[in-house]
């Protein structure tokens, strides 16, 4: 989302904008007239809702022009905008069906609220494999927009000799899997770093770091031979775009469905087995696979260049709407 503030800042050439934004606590944003700290309470869909409704308790005296968001918002959230642009790309539908009863009771509100909520919106849909599910919510419009890169910040991290095996960036929910990756390599000779826990611990031959600011992690996933992806569900995640854009060979779970997942190696859903025996065949052959991934990476940095695809959609949509608000 700094991207989305570097883009509006732009146009304050053009406007008279001042942008309001709300980072994680991690992230630090100069670009901004005003700021309001967002700390989600814990890892799940209604921990989004909780931390939201704190968060608009903050902005409850404010209304907003444009609203534009990546996350879920509560209905009077949305009604208290003009207009509201939301950043999304995944199947709700199917992500419901991937969790247990547990799962399903905890997520269910949310997902109710996210078709209110869509239903008055813009969607920027990053992940057009799901467009199909976004036209039954009905929302005002959709525009599809690519996933991309920050480039300029992937271009600056310099490669070093590798120190890990294998790397895994995200949080530590059920979604994302991390367990798996745990399970499948704490006890063999490979030596891997995890980043996104709540706090820094080593499982047997496992690093496992906490959450970090965007270049800090990238700076220190640089450092692995070989990204892992393990999800059970995923919209259109970025982190396989910044592993390829580091040069770095990814295995990513066959419940992942984005476009660009045809330059990764692929594994059977949850099963640890099948994810060793990648891995051993990609770590056998690792100058092989590197040579490889060092030509993905020019393409990938071509293809999904964030600076560009956000600049040109996100810029000419907000132009709009100032326009006609």
């Amino acid at each position: 989302m700094k991207k989305v503030v570097e883009v509006l800042n732009e146009l304050k050439g053009e406007f008279d904008l001042h942008i309001t934004c709300s980072l994680d606590g991690v992230e630090k944003c100069d670009l901004c007239d005003e700021f309001f700290k967002y700390n989600q309470v814990f890892p799940s869909s209604i921990g989004e809702l909780v931390s939201n409704l704190v968060l608009q308790k903050e902005l409850s005296n404010k209304r907003f022009d444009v609203m534009i968001t990546h996350t879920l918002l509560t209905p009077n959230f949305v009604k208290n905008n003009r207009h509201t642009i939301v950043f999304d790309g995944r199947d709700w539908t199917n992500f419901i069906r991937t969790r247990n009863l547990i799962g399903k009771l905890i997520e269910y509100i949310p997902w109710k609220i996210r078709e209110v909520q869509y239903k008055n919106s813009v969607i920027f849909l990053i992940n057009p494999r799901n467009k199909d599910y976004y036209l039954k919510l009905h929302p005002r419009k959709i525009f599809l927009v690519p996933n991309g890169v920050d480039v300029k910040l992937v271009s600056s991290v310099i490669p070093q000799p590798k120190v890990y095996d294998f790397g895994f960036i995200g949080r530590f929910s059920p979604e994302k899997n991390p367990d798996l990756i745990i399970n499948t390599f704490k006890n063999t000779q490979f030596k891997g770093l995890m980043i996104g826990a709540s706090q820094n611990r080593v499982v047997g031959n496992i690093e496992i770091k906490k959450f970090m600011n965007h270049k800090k992690a990238l700076e220190e996933i640089k450092n692995v031979k070989i990204g892992i992806i393990p999800s059970i569900h995923e919209a259109s995640p970025l982190v396989i775009l910044e592993f390829l854009s580091l040069g770095i060979p990814v295995i990513v779970s066959d419940s992942i469905d984005a476009p660009y997942v045809k330059y990764c190696e692929t594994f059977k859903c949850c099963d640890g087995e099948d994810l060793r025996n990648v891995f051993l065949r990609i770590h056998r052959n690792y100058p092989k696979y590197q040579k490889r991934y060092l030509k993905i990476r020019r393409r990938v940095m071509r293809e999904y260049n964030w600076d560009l695809n956000l600049a040109k959609y996100l810029g000419n949509m907000v132009r709009d709407l100032v326009l006609h608000t």
